[in-house]
C-alpha cells in the first residue's frame, strides 16, 4: 500500500514539475533554433520512451505477477523527464 502512495506522490510531483516547466518554456521565443531543439528533444523522448517500453515489457513478461502500474509509471516518467532534460541539454549544447 505504501508503494502505491509513493507512486501517486511521484506522479503528482512530476505533474507539478512539468506544469512549471511548460509555463516557463512557453515564454521562450520560438525561432528556427528553438524549433530544432524541440524536434531533437522530441526525437530523444521517442527513443527513450521506446527503450523504456521495451525494457518494462520484457520485465513484465519475465515476471507476470508484477503490478502493471510499475511499467506504466516507468513509461510515463521516462517520457516526461526525457523531454524536459532533452530540451535543457540541446539548449545548452546548440
Amino acid at each position: 500500500m505504501a508503494d502505491k502512495l509513493i507512486l501517486r506522490l511521484l506522479a503528482g510531483v512530476t505533474t507539478v514539475i512539468y506544469l512549471v516547466y511548460y509555463l516557463w518554456d512557453r515564454k521562450i521565443i520560438a525561432d528556427e533554433r528553438e524549433n530544432l531543439i524541440d524536434l531533437k528533444a522530441a526525437d530523444l523522448q521517442q527513443w527513450t520512451s521506446t527503450a523504456g517500453l521495451v525494457l518494462t515489457t520484457a520485465a513484465y513478461l519475465y515476471s507476470p505477477q508484477l503490478d502493471a502500474i510499475y511499467p506504466i509509471m516507468v513509461f510515463a516518467l521516462t517520457s516526461a523527464y526525457a523531454h524536459m532534460l532533452g530540451k535543457a541539454y540541446y539548449r545548452r549544447t546548440m
